[in-house]
């Protein structure tokens, strides 16, 4: 609404609220909520034509639920910080802006 991006529930119409119950999700609350409910959509891509495929048919790939955000407070880890950053930048960069 007014060029503000917001979160609506699966219907397509309902604007999805904040934990208060009261003001619209923000993209930021909704992106940090998907890095821990949903984080195999941040892992590495080990298919077809994918930078780093193997093949093993995805060896090396973490197990589903194991990427922890070591940008966030509760998390923090500078050396996996440099390490996914030399690793996979564009995961880097998401996981940093959703910390």
């Amino acid at each position: 609404m007014n060029g503000v991006p917001q979160a609506f529930e699966s219907d397509g119409q309902t604007v999805r609220m904040a934990k208060d119950g009261l003001t619209p999700l923000l993209l930021a609350e909704w992106l940090d909520a998907q890095v821990s409910e949903a984080p195999h959509l941040f892992e590495n891509s080990a298919g077809g034509g994918a930078a780093g495929n193997t093949s093993g048919g995805g060896a090396g790939a973490r197990p589903p639920g194991s990427l922890r955000n070591p940008f966030r407070r509760e998390s923090w880890n500078l050396t996996e910080q440099m390490k996914l950053q030399k690793s996979d930048p564009a995961l880097a960069a998401r996981l940093r802006a959703a910390a």
